[in-house]
């Protein structure tokens, strides 16, 4: 799930989604992280955040990543992109991010 979120900056969205228990993976011009569910690395959420210019707004992707494929041509059937678990996460990442 794609989702545009104005008013997010990279610096503070890093350690406000670290404190929430996700791992960083990637900080460059975009944000790679990961969430898992539980104890396991699987299954997890696996959250985008990158900019298309840089008058834009930041765009938040997101998608549970069920198991860890087997073959690196089967990444999307591992993984869900929309359904009521991740528009609630989406939802509480905004207001996370935006501090409202």
């Amino acid at each position: 799930m794609k989702v545009a979120v104005p008013g997010i900056t990279n610096v503070n969205s890093i350690n406000i989604l670290r404190k929430d228990g996700y791992w960083i993976t990637k900080e460059d011009k975009e944000i790679l992280a990961t969430k898992p569910f539980g104890k396991k690395r699987y299954p997890r959420f696996h959250l985008k955040l990158s900019k298309e210019n840089e008058k834009g707004p930041t765009y938040l992707e997101l998608h549970i990543d069920w198991e860890r494929p087997k073959h690196s041509q089967y990444w999307g059937k591992c993984a869900t992109e929309d359904d009521e678990t991740i528009r609630g996460e989406v939802e509480r990442l905004k207001v996370l991010l935006l501090g409202r």
